[in-house]
């Protein structure tokens, strides 16, 4: 049975821990992140999440949605209604929805890639909305996964969650802890390591991908950064006919991801 707890204070042990998973290095430490909205919650519900609990504002609790989402959530999970203003306090969106839930993420290592797959790189990656979209093309493309490489913005961070739209709950993350050395154990997997440029290199519509390939985006200003591309077999660039230097990572990531996808 699931239950229902009200909170009105802000000194809530709760409300407090919602407030700390704002800091990476706790998201990373407790192994949670936060979620907000309806969209996010079904998707979560739907690939079977470890949902630790929801918060719902009293005005949600008190409207209709509030039984559909009783509905679809089966497992006992405990419920707390706060306040409005107390909720608006936790929410990290200027319309929040008042829906709110904690939910568990178990991180997966290079040595959980199968070499079956193709997957893509982050090297730096700053903007949550770039990595978030990066997420929802793989996801939309059906490939293997992200490697979240050095420098790169926290997968969990609430930006980065939005912008995938729920694609952050099917593909897998995984995480390199040791920098280049981690792409040369790929290697010795016999993964194949490609780095992307924006000239001097392979056109992607020439190249013929396959699975063990890893693909990686850099840097929104700086690109990939110059140890990795001395380590990448190739170096791979999309064919741009008009006057433009270069494109943005996550627009660049999914036509590659395309390509990928009329070949493989």
């Amino acid at each position: 049975m699931n239950k229902f707890i009200e909170i009105s204070s802000r000194d809530n042990k709760l409300v407090k821990f919602v407030h700390s998973l704002e800091k990476k290095s706790n998201r990373w430490d407790k192994k949670s992140f936060v979620i907000e909205g309806e969209k996010l919650l079904i998707e979560a519900i739907k690939t079977n999440q470890k949902i630790e609990f929801i918060m719902l504002s009293e005005k949600v609790f008190s409207s209709d949605r509030f039984n559909e989402i009783i509905e679809t959530v089966k497992d006992n999970v405990n419920f707390y209604i706060l306040e409005h203003k107390l909720f608006q306090t936790i929410s990290n969106l200027e319309n929040s929805q008042g829906i709110l839930a904690v939910v568990s993420f178990n991180v997966k290592e290079l040595k959980d890639i199968s070499i079956r797959n193709i997957i893509f790189y982050s090297d730096g990656i700053q903007d949550p909305g770039n990595l978030g979209t990066i997420i929802r093309s793989i996801d939309a493309f059906g490939l293997g996964g992200i490697i979240i490489g050095e420098n790169t913005v926290d997968p969990y961070n609430p930006k980065v969650v939005r912008a995938t739209m729920g694609s952050i709950f099917r593909v897998p993350i995984f995480l390199n802890r040791n920098g280049i050395n981690g792409l040369s154990y790929l290697q010795e997997k016999g993964f194949r390591i490609l780095s992307t440029v924006p000239k001097e290199g392979i056109h992607i519509n020439e190249f013929d991908f396959k699975t063990g390939d890893c693909i990686v985006i850099g840097n929104e200003g700086n690109g990939v950064s110059e140890e990795i591309k001395l380590l990448a077999s190739d170096h791979l660039m999309i064919n741009m006919k008009g006057n433009a230097e270069s494109l943005n990572a996550s627009i660049a990531a999914a036509i590659i991801m395309y390509e990928i996808s009329t070949k493989v």
